[in-house]
């Protein structure tokens, strides 16, 4: 069965997750792309917070009651710095990418190195 998905990333931006998750539902996608740039440094992200799993649960929720699933999700871009305590940083933030994106139900996480 072919599904048909959009990222989440420039719609979030203007509405926020939630809102982002109903308009792609709403467009005709069958499934999202979760977008999790907004861990990299200088955000401020709820899946960097203690309460990540509920964060990612809820949204799952809203994806499921809007009649679409994540297929898939994107980690924090550039993998590895200069600085050792940035690369060290980076690499946290995608395990943790990919922790949540196992909570949301996607398969596939995307990391571009």
């Amino acid at each position: 069965m072919m599904r048909i998905s959009t990222a989440t990333e420039l719609i979030e931006d203007a509405f926020g997750k939630e809102e982002a998750i109903r308009m792609i539902a709403r467009a005709g996608f069958d499934c999202a792309d979760l977008s999790l740039f907004e861990m990299e440094e200088g955000y401020e992200s709820p899946f960097l917070q203690e309460g990540y799993a509920a964060y990612a649960l809820r949204l799952k929720q809203v994806a499921e009651e809007c009649g679409i699933c994540f297929n898939q999700a994107h980690a924090p871009f550039h993998s590895s710095f200069p600085n050792e305590e940035q690369t060290k940083n980076r690499f946290h933030e995608i395990v943790r990418a990919m922790g949540s994106a196992a909570l949301l139900g996607a398969k596939t996480i995307v990391v571009h190195p």
